[in-house]
């Protein structure tokens, strides 16, 4: 392990950490698994009374704001299940499967935009999944278009338009690619960087390979990278733990995501492939999650609130 975690692990709590608001006791009361914990409104704001007329008011009132439009787009397919994962995704390495469901999605695009201004440029662009990158470079420039002819994207210098990356399967004409289609942010999958974790998770993700897109990125110019790490994944530590986090902060990205691994077997079929017995026990992930914000913010990044970090130089922060 490299001498600053060891380092940042054998130190009291920071004052950073201090300063965060917290209760062991109430911590480990709530210590319950729950999917999209961060998403607003949460899930039990949700309910089937919403009906599509309900649906096109709401479109329809947004005009008067006349505020820019956010778009997110989900791209279900993967070439390969990651067990942690309780995301909406299709496994399959046939990209010619991709085809109707764009031809769906423009039908989407065409029910929707019709009620909206098309005065309003898309400002903010996300493309999630699943595995965006799964598409072909053929297929991105189409969905592009569609977007482009349904709702007008923007061309301003601040727009935000992100895409999740997998670095396993993407290289530096995919970069080039998507920074032709305007994309300015990318996200990328990292989870940890322990091979016993990744070999647990059926994610095997050697360190170079995201290094290499990063060092890509930077130079063609990407605005901001992010990466996304997974707490209470199994065979986790709070010291292999604090080893991934002091590779990352070598690797120095704009943004970082830490979720909270929820193991709900029963709703995920994926996740049925991960022996509870291998899992950080409650009160190993409160470690974990103290470690992360004590060495992220000695390391210079803004705790921004729940599980996202930020450089301060960032507009995050």
């Amino acid at each position: 392990m490299p001498v600053h975690a060891t380092a940042a692990l054998a130190h009291p709590i920071s004052a950073a950490v201090e300063a965060t608001a917290w209760d062991d006791a109430l911590i480990r009361r709530y210590d319950t698994s729950g999917p999209r914990y961060t998403s607003y409104p949460t899930a039990l704001s949700f309910h089937d009374q919403f009906t599509a007329d309900d649906m096109t008011q709401a479109l329809e009132r947004s005009n008067a704001s006349q505020k820019p439009l956010s778009l997110y787009v989900h791209v279900p397919f993967c070439r390969k299940i990651c067990f942690y994962c309780a995301c909406n995704k299709i496994a399959t390495k046939n990209t010619a499967l991709a085809e109707p469901y764009l031809s769906r999605l423009d039908r989407e695009m065409v029910l929707t935009s019709r009620h909206l201004d098309t005065k309003r440029p898309v400002q903010q662009l996300h493309w999630g999944g699943g595995t965006p990158t799964f598409l072909t470079l053929a297929q991105m420039s189409d969905l592009i278009d569609r977007l482009d002819a349904r709702f007008g994207l923007s061309s301003a210098p601040d727009r935000d338009y992100a895409i999740e990356i997998d670095p396993r399967e993407a290289d530096v004409f995919t970069l080039r690619h998507l920074q032709s289609l305007g994309f300015n942010r990318l996200s990328l999958g990292v989870q940890d960087l322990n091979p016993q974790v990744q070999a647990a998770i059926n994610r095997v993700q050697p360190r170079v390979l995201t290094e290499t897109l990063m060092d890509e990125a930077h130079r063609l110019g990407f605005r901001s990278l992010n990466l996304d790490l997974i707490y209470g994944l199994p065979f986790q530590t709070e010291q292999s733990f604090a080893d991934t986090l002091s590779q990352v902060i070598e690797l120095s990205p704009a943004r970082l995501s830490v979720f909270n691994y929820a193991h709900m077997p029963t709703r995920f079929a994926p996740q049925r492939r991960i022996n509870e017995a291998d899992l950080p026990s409650a009160d190993e992930k409160l470690a974990i999650l103290r470690t992360t914000i004590e060495m992220l913010t000695q390391a210079g990044y803004v705790h921004i609130g729940m599980d996202h970090f930020a450089r301060p130089e960032d507009s995050l922060a």
